[in-house]
């Protein structure tokens, strides 16, 4: 049956079956499921075309079906089809390209060649698929398909067998993906996707909560960093940024990187669901819910894809769609899919239908925190106090899910009516960057939507909008600094307030809040100025506030960490010079501009008082 959220077959939708493997050894199977996502990527990038993702693809691996079936299941009118035999430097590859509805082959071929012909390889079918449909390339796409990203086949293996291992999420699995993925950067250092691997990596095992969740996230950023040095286009890069950048409430960030990532490749569901969490978060619940749709056309398989557009069904006020979304994809990820069903039912009174997907949920994992919150929540609302209170003890003495308990205590308390305890769990969460913050748009949480503290969480979360981007990059990291400053400074700010200066522009006033914040935080931390710790990016906005550049000036590795993310964002623009000579002119004129009053005093009088 066909899912009524999926366009009708054509030809531009096209699924890249997993290729089989023909190769005399088993390890290298590595090899052909390789292919398949180098295809399915460089598919991707065509604007003409919607290419299923690997998730949803790698299901149909072994799948014995026809092709109507898959065309019917995926809603594709293409089906790109092969086999690979590895043997030493030996590589053959078959591959034909199907059409849906007359099961007519489009092209087909056979590639006898030397192993490392394997990028020429990947090219061409690539651009036999584009011919064989009826859309044009444009001279970007055109050097996309071609791209090689690598030359170095041993570094390429390396990354090919990283991927496979990373797929795969256990500790174990990540851990050698990541030695792979670093042994391939260290034989190729350009090899911008090995490093997006190395990123992806430290976010998982740090999901796993095997490693700090902190210093996993600050590599996975440099590596993003690194990969988008060496390939500004890369849409993955600027897709797992906006998730990062999601996770820390910098939403501005994320929502430009979504786009970004979108704009490059605009096949990739990861990217529409990135844009549409941030949507949702800030209240565009229904455009969350068209974005959602399009991931989920790309990516039907894929679990989270599948159970947030259910759950954006509901939060939209379509409660139709979304039962029959819960019903049609319950097989697919039974246990979050009774997880939202529980809410929904609990917002329609319905308690006895809530306590059977309770029953469900501890069918599945009983010992799962989210069960024991609902059990939690059915209690305070059957009026069993003792036994929710009770749960809720229990979760403050668990550290096993971290900084996320104190969500699943809100939400008990909730049940309960204590609303003044459930607003200072929320508070406490949002310090911690771990706020509910789409699922706080749920019809449950409607009574208490009006109640003031509800509008200044959402005030602190999503900051001050404004029409320019730049200023709202600038903005949105102000507000994740602000985070970092101590009462004591917040005082020291007061009280330094009748200090005022004259700014050339908002822009530059907003620049030089940063830096001072920035530098104070950086100070209250370290206990000492360093070249190294902001001090010579807060002389330059100094001097920015009587012009118009926005230069920063020193030797390389000299800046800050925060005036770095500036330079990046291509909102300030960096000079290196070797030493002190040449350009050590200006530095010295700019430290003794910073040496005026009354700036010194600005932030000496902030330190002071933290």
């Amino acid at each position: 049956m066909r899912d009524p959220g999926l366009d009708s077959n054509q030809r531009q939708r096209v699924a890249v079956l997993p290729f089989v493997s023909m190769s005399p050894d088993p390890n290298d199977e590595y090899f052909a499921d390789g292919l398949t996502e180098e295809l399915i990527t460089s598919l991707s990038h065509v604007h003409g075309l919607q290419v299923i993702a690997r998730t949803t693809m790698m299901q149909y691996k072994g799948a014995d079906k026809h092709v109507s079936t898959i065309g019917d299941e995926l809603m594709v009118g293409t089906v790109l089809e092969g086999s690979v035999r590895k043997a030493l430097n030996k590589i053959r590859v078959t591959v034909q390209i199907i059409d849906v509805a007359s099961e007519a082959h489009l092209w087909s071929n056979i590639y006898d060649r030397e192993l490392d012909d394997i990028f020429a390889i990947q090219s061409d079918i690539s651009a036999n698929v584009v011919d064989s449909l009826p859309v044009n390339l444009t001279r970007s796409e055109s050097e996309k398909i071609a791209e090689k990203g690598t030359t170095d086949l041993t570094a390429y293996t390396q990354f090919l067998q990283g991927n496979e291992l990373a797929h795969e999420r256990s500790e174990a699995s990540q851990r050698k993906a990541l030695s792979l993925f670093e042994s391939a950067t260290l034989r190729q250092p350009t090899f911008a996707r090995a490093y997006l691997g190395i990123a992806e990596c430290h976010l998982r095992l740090a999901n796993l909560g095997v490693t700090s969740f902190f210093e996993s996230v600050q590599t996975a950023k440099r590596m993003i960093q690194k990969a988008i040095a060496i390939d500004d286009k890369l849409a993955e890069a600027h897709s797992m940024l906006s998730r990062i950048m999601r996770g820390e409430d910098a939403y501005d960030i994320g929502e430009s990187e979504s786009r970004k990532a979108i704009e490059l490749n605009p096949s990739l569901p990861d990217a529409y669901l990135n844009l549409a969490m941030i949507k949702g978060t800030r209240g565009d619940v229904s455009d969350a819910v068209k974005l959602l749709e399009t991931a989920y056309r790309l990516d039907p398989l894929e679990r989270t894809v599948v159970t947030s557009l259910g759950l954006l069904y509901f939060y939209s006020g379509r409660e139709t769609e979304a039962l029959e979304h819960w019903k049609r994809t319950v097989r697919l990820v039974p246990f979050r899919t009774y997880c939202f069903m529980t809410e929904y039912y609990f917002y329609k009174g319905e308690t006895e239908k809530a306590k059977e997907t309770i029953a469900k949920l501890e069918e599945l994992n009983p010992t799962d925190f989210v069960t024991i919150m609902w059990k939690g929540y059915l209690a305070a609302v059957l009026g069993e106090k003792e036994k929710a209170l009770e749960i809720i003890e229990k979760f403050r003495n668990s550290s096993r899910e971290g900084s996320a308990v104190i969500n699943m205590i809100g939400s008990i308390y909730f049940g309960l009516g204590d609303y003044d305890a459930f607003f200072n769990c929320l508070f406490s969460s949002l310090e911690s960057h771990s706020l509910p913050a789409i699922e706080l748009r749920s019809p449950l949480f409607a009574h208490v939507r009006e109640d003031p503290r509800f509008h200044e969480i959402y005030k602190k979360l999503l900051g001050t909008k404004t029409t320019q981007a730049n200023e709202t990059i600038i903005e949105n990291y102000n507000l994740q600094q602000s985070k970092l400053i101590t009462p004591a400074m917040d005082k020291a700010t007061s009280a330094s307030k009748e200090i005022s200066f004259s700014f050339a522009s908002e822009r530059t006033k907003l620049l030089f809040d940063y830096l001072v914040s920035s530098y104070v935080s950086d100070y209250m931390a370290r206990k000492y100025a360093s070249e190294k710790s902001g001090w010579r990016g807060l002389v330059q906005a100094a001097n920015e506030l009587k012009v118009s550049a926005s230069i920063f000036y020193g030797k390389e590795g000299g800046f800050s960490p925060a005036v770095n993310e500036l330079i990046r964002k291509g909102l300030v623009e960096a000079r290196i010079f070797p030493g002190e000579r040449g350009r050590g002119g200006e530095v010295t004129r700019l430290r003794i501009a910073y040496e005026k009053e009354p700036i010194t005093e600005y932030v000496k009088t902030r330190i002071r008082n933290g």
